[in-house]
This record gives structure tokens, sequence and C-alpha cells, in this order.
């Protein structure tokens, strides 16, 4: 999750330079500690929490969200659960939703940026080369 937030962090950064025009020292004042603390603690804190509650098990070939052992909690496999009661409900948590809104996130700031780019070059395309041969060539 944490490069995702990352991700995200990044996109925002795009749209302030771009769009909004902010200068590079009020980002690295002011908006940079916040996205990299945001990017690094909120990952950091959900897997902390995660292994506080023992939700962070063996899943395979990585451990991450899941109830251990395998399989339990289901009504057909009737075991019981040692560790992650909550899991399924975790996931949907800590990677789901978080993942909906930051594509969300990433999608408005790429749609922020076209725009933001397209209206750049529509003020532009008047001072294009092109443009000042189709009027001299209208005016003779």
């Amino acid at each position: 999750m944490g490069s995702v937030v990352y991700e995200c962090m990044l996109s925002l950064y795009f749209v302030m330079v771009v769009v909004y025009s902010k200068r590079e020292d009020a980002i690295q004042k002011r908006i940079e500690p916040v996205f990299h603390a945001t990017s690094i603690l909120l990952p950091l804190g959900a897997r902390i929490f995660l292994l506080v509650t023992n939700n962070c098990n063996d899943a395979g070939n990585i451990c991450c969200i899941a109830a251990s052992p395998p399989n339990c909690g289901d009504p057909d496999a009737e075991v019981e659960c040692n560790r992650g009661e909550n899991a399924k409900r975790y996931v949907w948590y800590f990677q789901t939703i978080s993942l909906i809104l930051i594509g969300r996130i990433v999608v408005g700031c790429i749609i922020s940026l076209v725009n933001s780019v397209g209206k750049q070059l529509k003020k532009i395309k008047k001072y294009r080369v092109q443009s000042f041969i189709d009027k001299v060539e209208n005016k003779s």
C-alpha cells in the first residue's frame, strides 16, 4: 500500500505544479513533508494495527491480512480460527476501500491535468507559426 499511496501523492504533486502553478519552494517547505508523512505513516499504522490485532498472517507466499489457519471461519470447512477472525473485514477496510479511494484521486488528478494542459494548448495555439502564416495569407 505504501507505493500506491506514494503514487497518489505524486499525482497530487503534479496537479499542484501544473494546474495550480505552485512554486517549488512552497511545495518543498509545506506540502512535501505532509506527502512523505502520509505515504509512510498510513501504511505503517495500518500494518502495526494488523499485527497487534493478530490479523497479519501467512497467506501462502507472503504475509498479509489473512486468517490462520487458512479457510477458518468458513462454514463449510468448520475450522476454528486461531488468529485473524476479522481478516475479511480488514481486507475490505485496508485494501479495497483504500484502493478505490486512491484510484479515484489518481483518475481525478489525470482528468484535471488533461483539462489544464488542453486549456493551455488552446491559449498558445494562436501564437504558433502556422497561425501567423494563415493570418498573413488572409490579409493579402
